[in-house]
């Protein structure tokens, strides 16, 4: 829906497929996702009414009095459109995902309803952070589009000299410490942790006890994990 040439450091589907390509492919992908949930939820899991109502909170968060009408203003509107293009889109996206897990879990009514404010609270305090993020950061990532392609531009890199930017460091830390703890959880449900030390510890049934910012700042441990160590317990 914008005209960004790349796309979390990889470049855009239409600036390697055309626009027309890129139109379909979105047109194919949407269905599909809602396919994808009807096929793929154990219906002796999730009720049918309650998967009908994940589907409708979908359909109404992406449509055009939610994330649509966002992008429009975002494409379109000026400087006194900035709070409704946080709410309608990056709000949205995280009060649906917030929602949507809550019915599936069986959510109550008044849960619900807080779901639905602590979604949107967390999604527009994401996008005003990162932006401000974004605004503060050196001139040389200033030309990056987003948080994300600024990230995986330093991750990628042999140049560590960011790691001793105060700055820097305060950006980068929230996201890389959850994307941490995000990946450790999932291989050692997986078995399948890159690092063979990780990959020992989780599969003989240690837990993870600490996770380290910056506790290794050699060029071996900048490359391997930003610096990231992981503390593990046996118990």
């Amino acid at each position: 829906m914008d005209d960004d040439p790349s796309r979390r450091g990889q470049p855009s589907s239409h600036t390697v497929y055309s626009v027309d390509m890129a139109i379909l492919a979105g047109d194919a992908l949407f269905p599909l996702g809602f396919r994808h949930i009807v096929s793929q939820t154990p219906s002796d899991l999730v009720p049918e009414p309650c998967l009908l109502r994940v589907i409708v909170e979908i359909a109404r968060s992406v449509g055009f009095t939610g994330m649509a009408a966002g992008q429009f203003l975002d494409l379109e509107g000026g400087p006194n459109s900035v709070d409704f293009v946080q709410e309608n889109i990056y709000g949205e996206m995280a009060e649906c995902s917030a929602l949507c897990g809550g019915l599936l879990g069986g959510a109550k009514d008044e849960e619900i309803r807080r779901l639905r404010r602590y979604g949107r609270a967390v999604g527009v305090l994401y996008q005003v952070v990162e932006d401000r993020a974004l605004s503060n950061l050196s001139e040389e990532y200033k030309a990056m589009t987003n948080g994300m392609e600024v990230m995986f531009n330093l991750l990628t890199t042999n140049d560590y000299t960011w790691t001793n930017s105060p700055e820097m460091l305060s950006v980068l830390k929230p996201p890389l410490m959850q994307l941490c703890a995000r990946y450790l959880l999932q291989e050692k449900k997986r078995g399948k942790a890159l690092d063979s030390v990780a990959n020992f510890h989780l599969q003989n049934g240690a837990m993870v006890e600490r996770i380290n910012w910056m506790a290794d700042r050699s060029e071996k441990g900048q490359r391997q994990s930003a610096g990231i160590m992981v503390n593990y317990v046996y118990r």
